[in-house]
């Protein structure tokens, strides 16, 4: 009966030091904070080994928390580098085209006018000059 008892009083005092330190992680504290009943008992053999186990799982999750926080900050980062670098392709070449759009208004023009601007007329002119 005793063997018993002690089974879910063990199982209690886990299940209280893990709500302190899923708490305190839901709400970024920056360490664990447990029950004034579990703090009072931390001498007891199992309620240190509880106490400790609870805050080295507490680091643990918090450092790997950062890591991956770091990591999406770099993602988010280099995404940003590359809209940056899109974004100014995409400049030039809306300048690019506005440059083509203006040639073709000038060939427009001279087409307009009676003359040839295509190629083979520019080859043909050269050859007559040599």
């Amino acid at each position: 009966m005793r063997a018993g008892l002690n089974v879910v009083l063990d199982e209690t005092d886990r299940a209280r030091a893990q709500i302190a330190v899923l708490t305190v992680e839901r709400e970024d504290a920056p360490v664990p904070i447990f029950l004034p009943e579990l703090v009072a008992r931390r001498t007891e053999p199992k309620v240190t080994e509880i106490l400790s186990l609870q805050g080295e799982e507490f680091i643990a999750r918090r450092n790997a928390l950062q890591g991956q926080m770091e990591i999406l900050a770099q993602r988010a980062l280099q995404l940003q580098r590359q809209i940056d670098g899109l974004n100014v392709r995409i400049e030039s070449n809306d300048r690019q085209l506005a440059l083509v759009r203006q040639g073709m208004i000038g060939v427009e023009g001279l087409v307009r006018r009676g003359r040839n601007a295509c190629r083979a007329c520019f080859l043909c002119n050269v050859k007559k000059r040599a």
